[in-house]
């Protein structure tokens, strides 16, 4: 997965610095057929490959670095056709040079793309002014070179803006991502607070409920201590109206009142309510 812009980077420079040891090792292997024409290119090329391969084990991806992989990544496919100067296949190797360009588009830089393309105008100037039949003067060579060197500006100014779009693209996924999570953090604290909340909730809940039982198991005993006490004042009430009765029949069959009051206040039960008490004192 790309994480970032620098990600992206890197991973183009690495790939020009597989692609030069490639190069290097495609020439050392031509070397047999081609003979010192090509150990030369494949010791350029292994030298050139070696600046994107420091880069790439550096994780460099500034500016500096961006620009060196674009001017190797041009100069390769020049040496490789400089090794194999004497073979058929030198007019079709100037496919890798739309691959070194379509390489640098991984570099999201307009930069290192510029730069190759100068470098691969150059390269088609020289050679025109080099090689026989290539020569200024001549119509016909002249305006081959002219549409090379507007095919090449061409390409490069098609892989630029691509470059562009596909950095700006990056950086908006970049940014979208870094919110992202600074949302995601900033909701995991919410919940974790929220819970927090619920949490502390539920216990002043709970301790409302404890609360509440012991008010209501008081007020049960309350209730209980009352209903007792009422049981035993209505016992000790009922007794003592027995017992006047009692006395009121044995009074009517000729006793004296004196007899009755005393006989009635030794047989009456004490009650147990305060109240029934404090009036049966007064009536005694």
């Amino acid at each position: 997965m790309i994480a970032s812009v620098d990600d992206l980077r890197q991973r183009g420079i690495l790939l020009v610095a597989i692609g030069g040891w490639i190069a290097t090792c495609f020439l050392a292997v031509m070397a047999v057929t081609y003979g010192k024409a090509a150990v030369t290119a494949a010791c350029v090329c292994a030298v050139l490959s070696m600046l994107p391969t420091w880069a790439a084990i550096m994780t460099r991806s500034d500016v500096l670095a961006r620009i060196i992989t674009g001017i190797v990544a041009a100069m390769l496919p020049v040496v490789v056709r400089f090794g194999m100067h004497d073979s058929l296949w030198q007019i079709d190797l100037h496919l890798y040079f739309f691959i070194a360009l379509a390489a640098l588009t991984l570099l999201l830089d307009i930069r290192p793309i510029l730069a190759a393309c100068s470098i691969m105008v150059l390269n088609h100037i020289i050679g025109s002014v080099g090689i026989a039949g290539y020569v200024a003067g001549t119509g016909t060579d002249m305006i081959r070179l002219i549409f090379h060197v507007i095919a090449v500006g061409l390409i490069g100014a098609v892989l630029c803006w691509i470059s562009r779009s596909l950095a700006t693209l990056l950086r908006r996924i970049e940014i979208d991502r870094l919110r992202s999570h600074a949302q995601s953090k900033e909701l995991q604290a919410t919940t974790a607070r929220l819970e927090e909340a619920i949490n502390t909730l539920h216990h002043e809940q709970e301790e409302a409920e404890k609360v509440r039982n012991a008010l209501q198991e008081e007020r049960k005993a309350a209730y209980a201590d009352i209903a007792t006490q009422f049981e035993q004042s209505v016992i000790a009430v009922t007794a003592s109206v027995a017992s006047t009765a009692d006395l009121l029949q044995t009074s009517a069959r000729g006793d004296g009142s004196g007899v009755v009051n005393a006989g009635l206040a030794r047989r009456l039960p004490r009650p147990t309510n305060p109240l029934l008490r404090s009036a049966l004192a007064n009536i005694h």
